[in-house]
C-alpha cells in the first residue's frame, strides 16, 4: 500500500505540475519502498521491513516532503496522520510506543521549524494548496479504506475459521470418532433432558412416545480375532451408519455408540409395535449387509427395546433394556426383545 500510495502521489504531483524537487522526492520514495517490498519478500525479513517502513516514511520521507512540497500550505500534514495510523498497525508493544514518541516529535518539530524559518519552506499558492489537499485527501482516504478492508477481511476469515474450529471441537466432544454417532456422555445428557420434560409439554423433547433401543454385535470378539481389528472397525462404522440412517434427529431421535460394540438409539413411535418394527428393520438391514472382504460373512446384532413412559428413572430404563439385550443373546442371538 505504501508503494501504491507513493506511485499515485508521484503521478498526482506530475499532473499538478509541482516543482522538480517535489516530484523527484516522491519518485525516490516510491523506488525505495518498492526495493524494500521486494527485499522483505525475497529475504523473508517481514519484521525488519516493517521497522524500516515505519521510520523511513515517518521520520524521513514525510518531513522531507513537508518542506519541499509546500509545508503547512499542502496536504502533507494529512500524511502525518496516515503515517501514525500505519505505525499503529505494524508495530506492537514497546516498539509501537517508542515509534509514536519519535515520529510525533519529528512531526511537531518539522511544523515548528517551518514556523520559525518560513523561508525554508516552498509554500504553495492558494489554488495549488486547495488542489494539493484534495488530491492528498483522496489518496489517503483510498489507502485507509483499502487497509481497513484488508483488516476486516482478515478478521472475517479468522472469525469463520474460529467458528469452524469451535464447531469441530464441539462435535468432537459429543460424538464418537470411529462411528460418527453421539458418544455415551451426550446420550445420557439428551436422555436426562428428555426425562426432565413433562409429558405433554413438548412431545419431541419429552419421554412421551419415546423408546430406547440397545444393540450389541453378536460374536464381535471372534470376528475381530478372525478378520483383524481393521475389519472390526469397518463393521462398527457400517452398522453405525445403518442405525444413524434409520433415526431422524429433527424429530427428536438420536443414535449413539454406547461403548465397544454396543449402540443405543432413541426413537419416536406412536406404539410399541411401531417402535419394534423400526428397530427390527435395523436388525434385518444389518443381517442383509454383505462385506466385500468376506462375502460369505453374516453379521448379526441382538437388541432390547423399552418404552421411556414406563419408567420414572432413566437409569432403571437403561438397566432393563440392557437386560433385554442379553436375554436376546442367551435365547439364540439375532433378535430384538421387548
Amino acid at each position: 500500500m505504501a508503494c501504491f500510495s507513493a506511485l499515485i502521489s508521484f503521478l498526482a504531483d506530475l499532473i499538478q505540475g509541482l516543482d522538480f524537487l517535489t516530484i523527484v522526492t516522491v519518485l525516490i520514495c516510491f523506488i525505495f519502498l518498492f526495493i524494500l517490498l521486494c527485499a522483505s519478500v525475497k529475504l523473508n525479513i517481514e519484521k525488519t521491513g516493517k521497522y524500516i517502513l515505519v521510520y523511513f516514511v515517518n521520520v524521513l520521507f514525510f518531513p522531507l516532503t513537508f518542506y519541499v512540497g509546500g509545508g503547512i500550505s499542502s496536504g502533507v500534514v494529512l500524511c502525518y496522520l496516515l503515517g501514525l495510523f500505519v505505525l499503529g498497525l505494524l508495530l506492537e508493544g514497546k516498539a509501537r510506543i517508542i515509534a509514536y514518541i519519535i515520529c510525533i516529535s519529528v512531526f511537531e518539530f518539522s511544523i515548528y521549524y517551518s514556523y520559525i524559518h518560513p523561508e525554508k519552506v516552498n509554500l504553495l499558492e492558494f489554488k495549488d494548496t486547495i488542489i494539493d489537499i484534495i488530491v492528498t485527501l483522496l489518496i489517503i482516504s483510498a489507502t485507509i479504506v483499502f487497509i481497513l478492508a484488508m483488516i476486516l477481511n482478515a478478521y472475517d476469515n479468522e472469525r469463520k475459521t474460529s467458528a469452524e474450529l469451535t464447531e469441530k471441537l464441539r462435535e468432537l466432544s459429543v460424538k464418537d470418532e470411529l462411528s460418527g454417532l453421539y458418544n455415551r456422555r451426550e446420550l445420557f445428557r439428551r436422555l436426562d433432558y428428555i426425562y426432565q420434560c413433562k409429558i405433554g409439554e413438548s412431545v419431541p423433547s419429552s419421554k412421551e412416545r419415546c423408546y430406547i433401543a440397545m444393540f450389541d454385535i453378536d460374536d464381535f470378539k471372534s470376528l475381530n480375532d478372525t478378520y483383524g481389528h481393521q475389519f472390526g472397525d469397518l463393521v462398527l462404522s457400517t452398522i453405525a451408519k445403518i442405525i444413524k440412517n434409520s433415526t431422524y434427529e429433527e424429530k427428536g431421535e438420536l443414535a449413539a455408540r454406547y461403548g465397544g460394540e454396543e449402540f443405543v438409539c432413541v426413537i419416536r413411535a406412536d406404539s410399541k409395535d411401531e417402535a419394534l418394527d423400526r428397530v427390527d428393520k435395523m436388525r434385518i438391514d444389518i443381517l442383509k449387509t454383505r462385506w466385500q472382504e468376506t462375502p460369505k460373512l453374516v453379521v448379526t446384532v441382538s437388541g432390547g427395546l423399552t418404552c421411556c413412559e414406563e419408567y420414572d428413572d432413566l437409569r432403571v430404563a437403561i438397566h432393563d433394556v440392557d437386560a433385554l439385550l442379553y436375554k436376546a443373546k442367551h435365547e439364540g442371538k439375532n433378535k430384538i426383545n421387548v
